[in-house]
């Protein structure tokens, strides 16, 4: 066992790419977007501030790669999700601050630089999150589904009446898997209705994972393999 990153408060989520770890803390007070390369052993651009504050924010500092890197500051993130050049959180609560004056999706390069918001979103408490080629997907705990561009805009209401509090979301570029009240849903991006793939009683698995022929769910107590 390697301990990557030790010390950490209130973790949310946890996502990888080819080269990093990235994770969301949260505080009473504030969040944090980190990453850290999972292997070790070399230098990375130090564009973003170390995770103890001894680096301003892109100073260009060279650190060491298994130092926790500090890329934005947050409100209340949850979800974490990552593409080839941006990491992805959704912003639970919103802040007084004007840069961050509503709850939604932001976004913040891989190698450091300002944080800027998706969408505004008029959701209450937005969870979930998942991406695929040009669209970020979120949904709000009164059980709606929406859909903004990565690029930023209006969100777009995609489902509604999903129960309360869905939470999991995952997508696999050609459709869409949503851990709603009691049941498994697929939805197909190119449009289309969504269709059950498992019903699971009283409890709302929290997490999703998708590979090529199935879905992964897990909740406190179980996980599951479902067939897409």
């Amino acid at each position: 066992m390697v301990v990557l990153a030790a010390s950490q408060t209130g973790v949310g989520d946890l996502t990888i790419d080819g080269t990093n770890v990235y994770w969301t803390n949260a505080t009473t007070s504030s969040g944090h977007i980190m990453k850290v390369n999972k292997n070790g052993g070399t230098s990375v651009d130090g564009g973003a501030r170390p995770g103890d504050g001894s680096a301003p924010a892109d100073s260009g500092a060279a650190i060491a790669s298994d130092a926790p890197v500090e890329l934005a500051v947050a409100n209340w993130p949850s979800d974490v999700a990552v593409d080839a050049t941006y990491v992805y959180w959704m912003e639970q609560i919103g802040s007084s601050s004007p840069s961050q004056a509503a709850p939604g999706p932001w976004r913040v390069p891989i190698a450091g630089g300002p944080a800027v918001q998706v969408a505004k979103s008029d959701s209450v408490e937005p969870t979930g999150l998942a991406l695929d080629q040009d669209n970020v997907y979120f949904m709000d705990d009164q059980g709606s589904l929406f859909t903004v561009p990565k690029s930023g805009g209006t969100e777009h209401l995609m489902l509604s009446d999903l129960g309360q509090v869905p939470t999991g979301l995952a997508s696999d570029g050609t459709n869409l898997y949503i851990s709603a009240v009691s049941a498994l849903l697929n939805l197909p991006l190119a449009g289309g209705f969504p269709t059950v793939l498992a019903n699971y009683g009283n409890n709302s698995p929290a997490f999703l994972a998708v590979d090529v022929t199935s879905v992964y769910v897990a909740d406190g107590f179980t996980v599951l393999k479902v067939a897409k």
